[in-house]
């Protein structure tokens, strides 16, 4: 069985609908579509969701999530996200880690934003739906150590992570947060970047077998979801996936 499995996240291509961006991940072999809660499915409006989660499917593609914007500590609505999370039919929901990176997080601040995150875990529980955040920059979990410590404080099963190589640290951090990680994350974003340019995927591809090769390890399923182009064209997916599919064989 294939441990990794292809997909794209719909806010790579802001600007393309997503009848277009689903007919592209089809053509090209990708199988889910990580849903964006800014653009393509707007939280609260849950006739867009149900619409979108229908043709995804009907397009035999996965709805591998729902990428929200709720941000923990902030005073955003949750009831909104987690009904279009639902409505879409995604088993996915991802959220943000407040609006701090974690050296700016203090004790009370810190226990606050367990307190919420056992909070919005026990609402998504009760409709079967994972909660993740992700090893984003300028939030409480862009440090591996951190983020672990954080998921323990809260000790709620359905609240994991995503992977993604954070672009300001080093590929040996990187690849050191992928393995103290990857035990408890869902999806990994799959992008070649540095902290000022973007570049195709084809040329990150020693470091991104080491990286694959770790979650391959755990013996579970996760999605490699592409995310952002180099150039950001939708023309490009097709090269871009090619060099994902050819790593994941």
């Amino acid at each position: 069985m294939q441990t990794l499995f292809p997909g794209l996240v719909s806010v790579s291509f802001r600007e393309h609908t997503p009848a277009e961006i689903i007919a592209a991940a089809a053509k090209n072999g990708l199988r889910g579509i990580e849903w964006g809660g800014d653009v393509h499915v707007p939280a609260g409006d849950l006739n867009t969701a149900r619409s979108v989660g229908d043709a995804t499917r009907a397009a035999g593609l996965e709805v591998a999530a729902y990428g929200s914007y709720y941000r923990l500590g902030l005073g955003h609505d949750f009831g909104d996200v987690l009904a279009s999370a639902k409505a879409l039919g995604a088993p996915v929901m991802r959220i943000w880690g407040y609006d701090r990176g974690s050296a700016e997080i203090d004790e009370k601040t810190f226990h606050a934003l367990v307190e919420e995150a056992r909070w919005v875990a026990r609402r998504a529980a009760k409709e079967q739906i994972t909660l993740c955040l992700e090893c984003h920059h300028g939030t409480l979990t862009d440090d591996a150590a951190f983020s672990l410590r954080f998921l323990e404080a809260v000790g709620a099963d359905n609240l994991r992570m995503y992977w993604q190589p954070n672009q300001y640290k080093s590929d040996a951090y990187n690849l050191e947060a992928a393995r103290m990680l990857a035990n408890v994350t869902v999806h990994c974003h799959v992008f070649h970047w540095d902290a000022q340019n973007r570049y195709p995927l084809a040329e990150g591809k020693e470091i991104w077998q080491q990286y694959l090769d770790v979650f391959r390890a755990t013996g579970r399923p996760h999605g490699c979801l592409l995310e952002f182009m180099h150039d950001g064209r939708l023309e490009s997916l097709s090269q871009t996936a090619h060099t994902l599919l050819d790593w994941l064989r």
